[in-house]
């Protein structure tokens, strides 16, 4: 399959601009097409400046951050309409590896020869802030259903993508992927993880703050396996505003799934998130009353949407 026929996305807010021009320069010569959209950085002169240095890309500037769901679909849009059938989503901080598109497109290849309907095909993910890989296979599968995956190095069928009416725009930046892995699998398309491409990418400000053994017999709750079988008991170091969003997306999308294995879900990593952002992160008191505005900000939304 001919890895030039997709086109790239990348969503940028106040880059940093030497990793982002590292990300463009990995990525350009994987795909036919590279939109960047600018959702209203300080300096986006200087991010279109960096972006019209690579004949590929294309610079879609907007003049206030309308999150990253409207982001994602304004790049879908523009992909649709460049003539490309699948879309690769990219953070502005993450850094393709050589070989990924192709890759991916074996992957989204062999979901389709089984027969079933491809949704959105993810990488192997490397966190640089961990040292290890926090997403990936299990076993010696290539390819591997998953509930969800991360929107960066994200390979979306765009057909799946407007099946489900895209990106909610409900949802300002945390869950936005998930929400709409949910909603790709509930349309009946598969989600799926492969071993065939990887991307270094980093997430949030992450740090290892307890290893358990790899001879720990049971999983322990909000942990990572590395590489050696260890668990790895992390800190997100968010400030008290992702917390709030965070909550706020879940309120939304508890609502949105209720009464399926996903709401369900929800439900408990809503409980979850609470638990980490109060008991496992630095300033919990002023995380837990952030979340409590966004449980309130969500239930405030979906009772505008029902007109209460």
């Amino acid at each position: 399959m001919d890895a030039r026929r997709v086109c790239a996305g990348i969503v940028t807010f106040n880059p940093e601009l030497g990793r982002l021009r590292e990300n463009l320069s990995a990525i350009s010569p994987q795909v036919s097409r590279l939109f960047v959209f600018d959702n209203g950085s300080d300096d986006s002169s200087a991010v279109r400046a960096l972006v019209q240095e690579f004949p590929c890309a294309r610079f879609l500037p907007f003049p206030e951050n309308r999150g990253i769901a409207v982001a994602l679909n304004a790049l879908a849009r523009a992909a649709k309409e460049d003539g490309a059938s699948e879309v690769l989503f990219l953070d502005q901080d993450s850094v393709s590896t050589p070989g990924m598109v192709a890759g991916l497109q074996e992957a989204a290849g062999l979901v389709r020869a089984s027969g079933a309907r491809l949704g959105v095909v993810g990488p192997t993910v490397h966190d640089r802030n961990l040292g290890f890989s926090n997403a990936h296979v299990e076993g010696e599968a290539l390819v591997q259903d998953r509930r969800d995956v991360l929107t960066s190095g994200s390979l979306v069928s765009l057909q799946a993508w407007e099946a489900v009416g895209g990106y909610d725009e409900r949802l300002f930046l945390d869950w936005v992927d998930i929400g709409f892995c949910y909603a790709l699998r509930r349309a009946g398309f598969v989600v799926a993880i492969t071993s065939l491409a990887t991307i270094d990418h980093e997430i949030g400000k992450r740090s290892v703050n307890v290893l358990f053994p790899a001879w720990v017999p049971v999983h322990v709750p909000f942990t990572f396996r590395d590489p050696e079988g260890r668990q790895a008991l992390f800190s997100e170091n968010y400030p008290a505003s992702r917390w709030e969003d965070k909550v706020r997306s879940q309120t939304i999308l508890q609502d949105e799934f209720k009464g399926t294995d996903d709401g369900r879900f929800l439900d408990f990593s809503l409980l979850c998130t609470f638990f980490r952002g109060t008991a496992l992160e630095p300033h919990g008191l002023e995380n837990l009353r952030a979340m409590m505005r966004g449980r309130k900000e969500g239930k405030a939304m979906l009772g505008k949407e029902r007109g209460r």
